[in-house]
Parts: structure tokens; sequence; C-alpha cells
């Protein structure tokens, strides 16, 4: 995966976001362990992801802050799914969330909780966002995370073939965490590099992901 993504800030209290995602993904020869036949053939695709926009208006910003934002994620996915590849859930999805959270002195932590509607036949889900950070030097942040999505399991869209690769299929969930190290230059810049894995999980790749982001504020 490789991306784009932005912040802005239209008045104190209103931001937008944006996020423009590109993702390679590919099947190997896996043969069924009974029969002995391929699966699925062997494919790469390589294309654009779901384009994210997003909305956020801060509704408090004393020693707690708050804020809600609506999230939209738009079906600009590529797909081959006979060979179960997709580079994106394939239908556009609106959320509403709520945020929380504070600081004191080298500690932070904050909470994001949302529930997104979603199109092209897939449930809709609910999710919730929990993450600490600790400042072990001042450009130096550790940070943790916890994930959890749980699906609604309302759609109706027929995606065997994701399925059997947990490339974007309908009914993903997980109970997942994370670490980061991010580190920021009194310039404006910084970078990050993470790592994730799953306490539990639904219809989603197997192998932990590595996260590596450059970023500057202006």
């Amino acid at each position: 995966d490789m991306g784009l993504y932005g912040t802005y800030g239209i008045t104190n209290d209103l931001t937008i976001i944006a996020h423009v995602p590109l993702k390679i993904v590919s099947t190997g020869a896996t043969a069924d362990s009974v029969y002995n036949t391929p699966l699925l053939d062997e494919g790469e695709l390589f294309g654009m992801s779901n384009l994210y926009f997003a909305a956020k208006y801060k509704i408090l910003d004393k020693n707690l802050k708050a804020a809600v934002s609506v999230q939209s994620h738009w079906n600009t996915a590529s797909e081959d799914l006979a060979k179960g590849l997709a580079t994106g859930y394939l239908g556009n999805s609106v959320g509403f969330f709520g945020h929380v959270g504070g600081g004191l002195d080298k500690l932070y932590a904050f909470a994001d909780i949302g529930y997104t509607i979603s199109g092209g036949g897939y449930s809709d889900y609910m999710s919730l966002h929990l993450e600490a950070g600790y400042k072990v030097l001042k450009p130096l942040y550790v940070i943790a995370h916890v994930n959890i999505r749980s699906s609604r399991k309302n759609g109706d869209f027929d995606n065997a073939t994701l399925m059997q690769t947990g490339l974007h299929a309908d009914n993903q969930e997980w109970v997942s965490w994370g670490f980061r190290l991010l580190y920021e230059t009194e310039s404006n810049w910084g970078a990050s590099i993470g790592m994730a894995g799953a306490f539990s999980a639904n219809y989603v790749g197997a192998y932990p992901p590595i996260s590596i982001g450059v970023f500057r504020k202006w």
C-alpha cells in the first residue's frame, strides 16, 4: 500500500481530510489440501483503493477535547473477482463519528467511535479506535492503539473469492493492536514507523503489516 494523506483547516473549528491510496495485491498458486487442485488462479492487480474524504468539526477545546466527523469512502477500486483480487471495497460508504481525548504533560489519549453505512451490498459496521501516546524525548513519541470493527451482517454482496483472499470481503471484522514510533523535527518534518497485529479477525489477511510514513506540517 502507498498513498497521500492531507488535512486542511478551513476555520479554527472545521477541518477537511483527504486520502488518495494506491495498492498492489496478488495471489499465488494455492492448492486445496484434500483435492490438491488450485483454489484460485494466480494474478496481480495494481490500482487505486478507496478515495477518502472527511469533514471534522470541533465542539469542545478545553482540557477535554471533542469533535464530530462525517467520513466517506468511494468506490474507486479495481477488481478481478475471478482471482479474488480487489484493491478496495467495491462500494461507497459514509460514516458518522465522535471523537474525544486530551493530554496531560507528556501523555495523550483519545477515542474515536462511529457507525458506517455501506453501499454495494456490503454490511454496515461499527468501529472503535483507542490510542495513547507518550513523549519519550522532545521530538519522539511512542504510540499504542487498539482497533475494533464489528459487522452488522446486513449485506448481500456475494464475494466468495474475496473471502478466500481476505481482500476487502464483506463482513470483515477484527480486534487489532498496533505500535508506532513518531519523530517530528523543529522544522515540522516528521516520520513514523509502526506495526500491527490482531487478537481476532474475520476475512482479513493473516500477515501483520509494517507501515512507514513521512509528513510535513505547515
